[in-house]
């Protein structure tokens, strides 16, 4: 490189780079509060009644002292606030609002259709109409669902499809229907009726693999009377179903009732994996950008959801209580449930009980955290371990964790 290159090479800058660089050093000048002591003061100037009462004050001050003209400005003024304060009001009194979810359970990013009656019992029409609270993090979110002008003596039925961002329950806060109209200067609300809430379950993550330990027969392997598969003794024959095998069919029958009839067997019950979370809350980082105890939700939900379609027997313990997931839906329905209820800062338990292994056939995994992974019990424990900075990076990591503990022998 030449020394007559390197002022020409020093001077070339990104012209985009540095239109974002004076853009957000603008905004920073712009934003920057240089008198956070007087904000007491002059917050008030944010609520236009304030500001329409200076109008007010400024113009009877006027019309006492310059000119009785600016009576008539005052008096114009006091009539608009007046209706900007009643009007909405007046309004709101004769509208009602019903909400219905389409279902009562879904999961973090599949949409829910929700259904929303309105009435309006007034003769006149109202505008402005908006649907707040309930569906936001935040009880204070200013933001709402816009909703069209709803006429004199009409009903309107209206379809929203909500995607839920985070698990829990729907609507969070108690819903509300709202109007400024026609000047904004107040909001006048009324509490929405919904039939039921919406439980919204963790976020599944795909998985591929069982343990295999949990296919390991076990010597004291037993049968269960109530349930059919394809060992143990026989308990019956019936007709034939689509996709039965073949080797099931049982001839004599068939040959004396003229049709296809297959023999029915008892079913192992299967072995159970145990998976022990810690959801204290000194175990986790709970940022509002990033939380591995959502992190861990999610983890121990795809595991669950992946035994439970492999028909697999699952049992967790969460906050000094065991559920059970196993063939029946309704168990794992329970369990998914009281994952979308943990808490989001955690439980505010101190520790989680330490539990041997009980019977044959049982394994064991904890979930833990960078924070307690030094904490081992002197037991044959298969610990999955929790530990990034973000989740591409901890999904990434717990997916060699799960495939070694799927090929572990």
């Amino acid at each position: 490189m030449s020394i007559a290159d390197r002022p020409r090479q020093l001077n070339h800058v990104d012209p985009t780079q540095a239109m974002t660089n004076q853009l957000q050093s603008a905004h920073q000048l712009l934003n920057h509060d240089f008198c956070p002591w007087a904000n007491r003061w002059v917050y008030w100037m944010k609520q236009p009644l304030s500001v329409i009462g200076l109008l007010l004050l400024t113009c009877v001050l006027c019309g006492w002292y310059v000119n009785q003209v600016a009576f008539g400005f005052a008096g114009i003024v006091l009539t608009l606030s007046l209706l900007g304060i009643v009007w909405p009001w007046v309004t709101m009194q004769g509208v009602d609002c019903h909400l219905e979810f389409d279902r009562t359970r879904s999961r973090v990013d599949q949409p829910v259709k929700i259904r929303i009656h309105l009435r309006n019992r007034w003769p006149f029409p109202v505008w402005g109409l908006e649907l707040k609270k309930g569906f936001t993090v935040d009880q204070d979110d200013p933001n709402g669902i816009a909703l069209a002008c709803l006429w004199g003596w009409s009903q309107k039925e209206i379809h929203w499809h909500f995607q839920p961002q985070q698990r829990g329950e729907f609507p969070r806060h108690i819903p509300s229907l709202e109007t400024g109209f026609p000047f904004g200067l107040i909001g006048c609300h009324k509490v929405v009726q919904f039939n039921h809430k919406l439980l919204v379950w963790p976020k599944i993550n795909a998985m591929k693999g069982i343990p295999e330990t949990l296919n390991q027969s076990v010597p004291d392997d037993r049968f269960s009377d109530r349930q059919v598969g394809d060992s143990g003794d026989l308990l019956g024959t019936r007709d034939f179903r689509m996709g039965d095998s073949l080797r099931r069919v049982h001839w004599g029958q068939t040959a004396r009732k003229g049709r296809l009839i297959v023999t029915e067997r008892q079913a192992a019950v299967g072995t159970m994996l145990r998976v022990i979370p810690d959801f204290t809350q000194q175990a986790h980082n709970v940022t509002d950008d990033f939380s591995t105890l959502e992190i861990m939700i999610e983890t121990l939900a795809s595991i669950v959801t992946l035994l439970h379609n492999q028909h697999q027997y699952v049992e967790c313990l969460i906050e000094h209580k065991w559920y059970y997931a196993g063939k029946s839906d309704h168990e794992f329905r329970q369990l998914m449930d009281a994952l979308a209820r943990l808490p989001k800062m955690g439980l505010t338990l101190s520790r989680t009980p330490s539990l041997k292994l009980s019977g044959s056939g049982i394994s064991q995994i904890r979930l833990l955290t960078s924070k307690n992974e030094s904490i081992r019990h002197a037991t044959h424990v298969s610990d999955l371990i929790i530990s990034a900075d973000n989740t591409e990076d901890v999904w990434r990591q717990f997916s060699l964790q799960w495939k070694r503990l799927c090929h572990a022998a």
